[in-house]
């Protein structure tokens, strides 16, 4: 399971609360960012609190200190983000707070040669220029564009809040209604059609933590790794990105990772709803350019999707043969650009076949699930072997406390009066 090098944490024992910092210069509208370690995207400077310790006090500490070399006052909270855990971690819930500290130009310029970890991995950027970075995959989250236009009170571009999440003001919480339990909708029908239970949306859930966390979104880097690891070959991870970032903001929720997953489950039945649903997954897999449009070299890309599935010739007459009976059959020029809605009941009327077949995950969800709860296991008989050991160490070296080697001689006579202390080691050999 590579891909969990790009995760702040080394395993799911070790998540805890996180506090970040918006950086903001007004004098010239631009925020700080700095570089994860861990996955060379960009993020806001943020720092591991553990369970009892002061948000705020790490921060100064752990943080603006080793940026600025001295105190800095922190101006306002942003968003605190709570989110439910289930039972079986050691708290029942994660918090990320948000902060933010307004600096002059003279700190921004202290900032660029900055103490500690962040020791070149500093870049202070505008709204232009994080959009940039949204659009060439470089950010840990497209948060960062809303951080950006919090402490700028601009509008930001990045719309379409996720279901799960529930927003009153700076506050947002998920809680435990993000597993799917009911079949009310396409989306919950499939995660039903796919055979991912309770149990297994749960080991999910902190599987997507891990990696995310304190994000509350999946960006192309870290997805790109999960999907590889789970034997998707590297020159479709776009394309997988693409259909499962539902709108298109750069970033994916736990519910349609969830969603996702359950499209591209091999044993998902493919009728009715959830067939409905893989169609438009399919789409967007193919709509390259994103204009909602399947032009004719998407739909070329589409028969030989469906011919690699059924293991037969992709000789580009054979390709073009089918591809024009394709066209023929839904009653269009070959020049037409599909839209979503004519793709969709082209597939309902079985004038385009091979759906089922195609979007498929080369292994199950499932196996790879029961991989992360025995990794996860031994992750855990290792913490808590290290946790004895320390502990052992520490019950030895108090029992020792109670031989400790004198240093003193004291002469006392028969009266009980003391006539000399001396040092052992001013005390001759005889």
């Amino acid at each position: 399971m590579s891909y969990l090098k790009t995760s702040t944490f080394k395993s799911i024992h070790e998540l805890c609360d996180i506090a970040s910092v918006v950086i903001f210069c007004p004098s010239d509208s631009t925020i700080m960012l700095v570089i994860e370690p861990s996955s060379n995207e960009y993020w806001i400077p943020s720092v591991k609190v553990p369970a009892g310790n002061s948000w705020v006090g790490q921060i100064s500490r752990d943080l603006l200190q080793d940026i600025f070399g001295t105190n800095v006052t922190i101006n306002r909270v942003l968003r605190v983000n709570k989110l439910w855990m289930p039972a079986s971690h050691k708290a029942p819930y994660l918090c990320h707070s948000i902060f933010e500290v307004q600096v002059t130009l003279e700190m921004k310029k202290k900032s660029k040669s900055p103490f500690g970890k962040y020791k070149g991995k500093v870049r202070w950027t505008n709204s232009q220029e994080i959009t940039k970075f949204l659009e060439n995959n470089v950010l840990k989250s497209p948060e960062v564009v809303d951080f950006i236009s919090w402490v700028t009170n601009k509008p930001s571009p990045v719309g379409n809040t996720p279901s799960e999440h529930t927003i009153i003001g700076n506050f947002m919480e998920v809680t435990e209604n993000v597993m799917v339990t009911g079949k009310n909708n396409i989306y919950e029908q499939i995660v039903d059609a796919s055979g991912i239970d309770r149990a297994a949306q749960e080991t999910l859930y902190k599987e997507f933590l891990l990696m995310a966390f304190p994000s509350n979104f999946l960006a192309l880097p870290v997805f790109s790794k999960f999907v590889v690891d789970i034997g998707w070959p590297k020159d479709e991870v776009h394309h997988l990105f693409r259909s499962a970032d539902m709108y298109g903001r750069g970033g994916i929720s736990f519910r349609e990772f969830l969603y996702f997953l359950a499209a591209i489950e091999p044993g998902t039945s493919h009728g009715g709803g959830p067939a409905e649903l893989r169609c438009r997954y399919i789409f967007k897999y193919l709509d390259t350019d994103k204009n909602n449009l399947l032009k004719r070299d998407e739909m070329r890309n589409f028969v030989v999707l469906v011919r690699k599935a059924r293991k037969q010739p992709l000789d580009p007459p054979k390709v073009e043969k089918e591809l024009n009976e394709c066209y023929q059959a839904i009653g269009i020029p070959e020049n037409h650009a599909l839209t979503m809605s004519e793709f969709l009941r082209a597939v309902g009327e079985l004038k385009v076949r091979g759906t089922s077949q195609i979007y498929r995950a080369p292994n199950s969800i499932q196996k790879y699930i029961k991989d992360i709860i025995e990794r996860d296991m031994r992750s855990k008989a290792a913490a808590t072997l290290e946790h004895q050991n320390v502990t052992a160490g520490v019950t030895t070296y108090k029992k020792t406390q109670a031989y400790e080697l004198a240093v003193h001689s004291v002469k006392i006579q028969k009266s009980g009066t003391t006539i000399n202390i001396e040092q052992f080691w001013n005390i001759d050999s005889r």
